[in-house]
């Protein structure tokens, strides 16, 4: 059954200094513009988004106003216009979905950090987030998430909904298969104080379950023993007091600089309790940058044997796991090789080809309920 229209919340991609989830919803979307076989697309935000790209005749932006905070827009607003312009399902970019509406509901669950971790995000957001995975469960008609991890730790809380789960991996960013460093990325360096440098990356690791304390008791045992590289640590969140000396703590960083921060890195570090996907090391993979991650939640399946993994909250594993990475000429190159190989293996093509699939499920199921 062809989808006919279909409605996609754009409302994350407001946000100011975009991070993983926004990143990947914007690459799904932008791919699903190039798609016609999509169906009609109708792009509901608050005020007008740029999405870098012309829009397409299959699609139309549509921009509801409004200052109420996003679970009161989402009712007052989006509900009602689903229906008002024709919309056959609604897929929203997280977990939260608007309730009164009849239009069926794809909700896209990234990650439930709080089941094996409880409060590590505070205890007032995992309590939001929990509340919404739940009403996802139980009204969405499908739920999709991105990795097999993911659907696992899902469906320990929610058994219920395991028919209505979908596996949609994410794809690589183009961004992120850009030409060889040229003089842009040396300038890029430069601004950041970087450049003549060599170091370590770690990226989106401000928050809490990004596990930045064992990653700093690392870098400090591989100082100590007598290793050379700065570590830079980007993304948002606040700097810890007191960090090890060699720590660059650069908050988050544009795209441009970021992508240059991955060329002229020696390793990715990605020390992280929790991953409902794990762009970082994926993005580094497809730059040719050996990739160093603690072996949690999606991190092994989306990595695979093309990442150095270790144990996390190990700290002497992971300093241990630095020193080989900077030491070892040989390793490095197995890594960067296998790391471009298995990249390769993650498309926003495919993930479109399967988030269409998910659509036409659910457009088929509420033909037959009707």
């Amino acid at each position: 059954m062809a989808v006919v229209k279909v409605g996609l919340d754009l409302h994350i991609l407001e946000r100011p200094c975009p991070t993983g989830v926004e990143r990947a919803w914007k690459c799904l979307v932008t791919t699903l513009l190039r798609r016609p076989d999509a169906g009609r697309l109708v792009l509901y935000s608050k005020g007008p988004v740029d999405l870098g790209v012309p829009l397409p005749p299959h699609a139309q932006p549509v921009a509801l106003g409004g200052r109420e905070p996003p679970s009161l827009w989402r009712e007052a607003r989006l509900g009602p216009a689903l229906r008002q312009d024709g919309v056959e399902v609604l897929h929203s970019p997280v977990a939260a979905i608007p309730l009164r509406t009849p239009v069926p509901r794809v909700a896209t669950v990234h990650e439930v950090p709080w089941i094996r971790h409880p409060g590590i995000e505070g205890q007032g957001r995992d309590l939001v987030h929990r509340i919404r995975v739940r009403v996802a469960c139980a009204f969405a008609a499908a739920v999709v998430v991105p990795s097999e991890a993911t659907r696992r730790d899902l469906l320990s809380i929610h058994p219920d909904a395991e028919s209505r789960v979908r596996v949609v991996p994410h794809g690589v960013d183009p961004l992120f298969l850009s030409p060889p460093p040229g003089a842009e990325d040396a300038e890029h360096l430069r601004r950041l104080g970087l450049h003549g440098h060599r170091f370590l990356l770690a990226v989106g690791s401000g928050r809490p379950r990004k596990g930045a304390d064992t990653l700093l008791a690392a870098y400090a045992a591989y100082r100590a023993a007598g290793g050379d590289r700065l570590l830079v640590v980007t993304g948002p969140g606040k700097a810890p007091p007191g960090p090890p000396p060699g720590v660059r703590w650069l908050g988050w960083i544009g795209d441009a600089e970021l992508v240059a921060a991955y060329r002229g890195a020696d390793a990715l570090v990605h020390h992280s309790l929790n991953e409902g996907f794990g762009l970082p090391p994926l993005e580094a993979m497809a730059l040719g940058v050996p990739v160093v991650a603690a072996s949690a939640g999606s991190v092994p399946e989306v990595a695979g044997p093309a990442a150095l993994l270790v144990p996390p909250g190990n700290a002497a594993a992971l300093a241990a796991a630095l020193r080989s990475v900077t030491g070892d000429g040989t390793l490095r190159e197995r890594l960067r090789r296998d790391g471009a190989a298995r990249a390769a293996e993650f498309s926003w093509d495919r993930a479109a080809d399967r988030t269409v699939e998910v659509w036409r499920e659910v457009v088929a199921g509420a033909s037959k309920g009707s």
